[in-house]
């Protein structure tokens, strides 16, 4: 029984991974490319260390683009 569950739980995992998956447009890899660096030299700006800002920016600019590419408004969070 167990190895039935375990079959139809990884057949629904890749049909998901199959079916879910998108093609970047190199639009959004720009939109985040340029979010990334003016966040960064602003950060760095504010006297923060390195590592620092590219957590940080990374967190935003990653959020700003999964709101473009799935359409939400920009202060959601998923």
């Amino acid at each position: 029984m167990a190895s039935k569950v375990a079959g139809v739980l990884i057949t629904c995992l890749v049909l998901a991974a199959t079916f879910g998956t998108r093609e970047v447009s190199g639009e959004l890899i720009d939109t985040y490319r340029e979010c990334f660096v003016e966040c960064h030299k602003s950060c760095q700006a504010e006297g923060l260390g390195s590592t620092f800002c590219e957590m940080r920016c990374d967190g935003e600019c990653m959020a700003q683009e999964t709101a473009d590419c799935t359409k939400l408004p920009s202060g959601f969070y998923l």
